[in-house]
């Protein structure tokens, strides 16, 4: 709120005060008339002891509203209207107040969903609250400040770190520079400990990042190790000593990777080559897979992932029961059913042979999944299921033969790779 020197205001100060007060005080359903405007300006000059403070006049407030509420003023995006009574009567609310109001900047849904993020991050206690007072502040509205938003807990381990790294990360990406910081793992104290080289050495990571998103819970930048032919995905919790190297361009930018994860060909980037795909894609729309000749997009990489692995994503046919469909569709972005027998499912998904591998025993206890290919993944729950039984004893039922004998009535349709 700006507030005025001792004795006198003038408009120009007036119309941002005013702005401040709808911003902070009224919503759709909340207004505030002309006089309970003038009114509260003059409350809030005595709550900061400004007691020969003038307040505009309602003449005056009333200009400046009728030029808050003209579109060409629209300030910072944030439109004055007066509330609608028909609108609120349609909507069923009996407590709104007449008058005029901001519309908010976002909504208590969008405010608590960015709120409730803030739990993921591992920062600590101080630094969550004043994150969240700074959403509800920015938000604005009649209910969103003296709303209780509830404390968030820290985690017990948190890296001190973090803002800096997301900031030093964020301008790395933005300008396609590389960066440089020191990866973490926890000890038995759960401190983190920069990983060291076999003499001892603090070991350092040189990173082209393309991209920061959270994934399980956990917040991860995609990017490419210097000198590397491959992906890689690091917990940004655990990074620390973070250095933009700048001016230091990325070794390999994110338009060289394909779709698929994999390194485009150099021979792919020369204008006669992309000149030919254009004219395949034109000729063949359905016949040519832009998998591998489209641009990396890093949120459906890491969508198309149940777990943050890097590893190529390839198809996995399995067989799943009903009651497993709607964890098939909470992990997996696009799975493909392809044929149905009773209560059992044909589904195919792409995924790392890792990842899966981990999906598949996080949900072995459903007795639900039957992997069908590939032989690899098979032979890798093989080899864990096998550790398992030594480990912790024998145990067998008829679910896994029933699933097994579903499975074999169904791959007899399926199409024999060549």
């Amino acid at each position: 709120m700006v507030q005025s020197r001792r004795g006198s205001t003038y408009s120009k100060n007036a119309v941002v005060e005013i702005f401040g007060l709808l911003w902070e005080e009224t919503d759709y359903q909340h207004g505030l008339t002309i006089p309970q405007i003038r009114q509260r300006l003059i409350e809030r000059h005595a709550e900061a002891s400004d007691p020969g403070y003038q307040a505009p006049s309602e003449r005056t407030i009333r200009e400046q509203l009728k030029w808050l509420s003209n579109p060409v003023n629209t300030v910072l995006g944030r439109p004055i209207h007066k509330v609608d009574a028909d609108e609120c009567a349609r909507e069923g609310i009996t407590d709104y107040t007449p008058g005029w109001y901001m519309s908010a900047y976002l909504t208590i849904a969008e405010m608590r969903l960015l709120i409730d993020s803030l739990m993921l991050s591992r920062i600590n206690d101080d630094m969550l609250d004043e994150l969240s007072e700074k959403i509800a502040h920015i938000a604005g509205g009649h209910n969103l400040l003296p709303r209780k938003l509830g404390h968030i807990e820290a985690f017990g381990h948190y890296n001190t770190d973090f803002l800096h790294t997301i900031e030093g990360l964020d301008r790395a990406i933005e300008q396609g520079w590389c960066v440089d910081f020191e990866y973490c793992d926890y000890d038995v104290e759960g401190n983190l400990i920069p990983r060291r080289y076999d003499d001892g050495t603090v070991r350092h990571y040189a990173l082209d990042p393309y991209r920061t998103i959270y994934k399980t819970g956990k917040y991860y930048v995609i990017g490419h190790i210097r000198g590397s032919t491959g992906l890689i995905a690091f917990i940004t919790d655990r990074i620390r000593n973070l250095r933009v190297l700048e001016h230091v361009a990325q070794e390999i930018e994110l338009e060289q990777w394909q779709e698929d994860g994999t390194l485009r060909p150099a021979s792919d980037t020369t204008p006669e080559a992309l000149q030919q795909m254009d004219i395949l894609k034109r000729s063949h729309r359905n016949g040519v897979s832009t998998e591998r000749f489209g641009v990396l997009d890093p949120v459906r990489f890491m969508r198309e992932r149940p777990y943050m692995t890097t590893g190529e994503a390839v198809p996995v046919t399995m067989v799943i029961r009903a009651n497993m469909l709607t964890n098939l569709y909470e992990w997996f972005d696009k799975p493909r059913i392809l044929d149905t027998r009773e209560d059992n499912y044909l589904v195919q998904v792409m995924s790392p042979e890792l990842a899966m591998l981990w999906w598949t025993a996080q949900y072995s206890d459903s007795r639900s999944i039957y992997i069908i290919e590939p032989r690899s993944l098979r032979n890798k729950l093989y080899d864990v299921g096998r550790f398992l039984t030594e480990s912790y004893g024998t145990a067998t039922g008829p679910s896994h033969q029933e699933m097994s004998d579903s499975a074999a009535v169904l791959t007899k349709r399926l199409p024999r790779s060549s």
